[in-house]
């Protein structure tokens, strides 16, 4: 069983020389910004902080912010595996929540973090709303899912939807909740 749609796009691993740090309880790959006290936590699709461009779009993120790519789920869901539901279940979201807590203190206490945001590449928007977490989700009904980070840019339809994602809908948002200086 699998939790994406039909005609999802494939895992797209990727490697690259960053070291996470350990954050509380998690390891997490920081890209620091000495000009903010504000940190976007970055949380990682389904197939970890090493797929497609993730780590690259931390690194965009970085020249506005402090960035924190998130890995409270090791373990990622593997290619051959099938059973999803239970993926899922062995990781509920109160859990997460505990270790997101950990990471958020270890941020204020070792590198003066003030105003925290998030972004993440599925589907959470459901526990957020019912918890009162203020969010935006903004389909892309014409690009396959898993389009934003492994999806080919090549591909004039992807490319602009990723750049409709990034400049009009994930950058403006931030720069509005977190009061930063304008994001061109």
């Amino acid at each position: 069983m699998s939790c994406c749609p039909p005609n999802s796009l494939p895992a797209n691993p990727t490697a690259s020389d960053a070291t996470p740090i350990k954050a509380g309880n998690t390891d997490d790959f920081f890209y620091d910004n000495a000009t903010t006290s504000t940190l976007v936590l970055v949380f990682p699709d389904i197939y970890g902080p090493d797929s497609g461009r993730t780590k690259d779009n931390c690194v965009q993120l970085s020249a506005f912010f402090k960035v924190a790519l998130v890995d409270v789920a090791p373990e990622y869901i593997d290619r051959a595996m099938i059973d999803f539901v239970e993926w899922f279940a062995a990781r509920p979201f109160e859990l997460l929540v505990a270790k997101i807590h950990n990471i958020v203190a270890h941020f204020q206490a070792n590198h003066g973090v003030t105003t925290f945001g998030a972004v993440g590449y599925w589907s959470v928007e459901k526990t957020l709303s019912a918890r009162g977490i203020f969010h935006k989700l903004r389909e892309f009904p014409l690009v396959s899912h898993g389009w934003v980070n492994r999806g080919d840019v090549i591909d004039t339809g992807t490319s602009e939807a990723v750049d409709a994602a990034w400049h009009d809908e994930a950058m403006p948002f931030l720069q509005h909740h977190l009061a930063t200086k304008d994001i061109p």
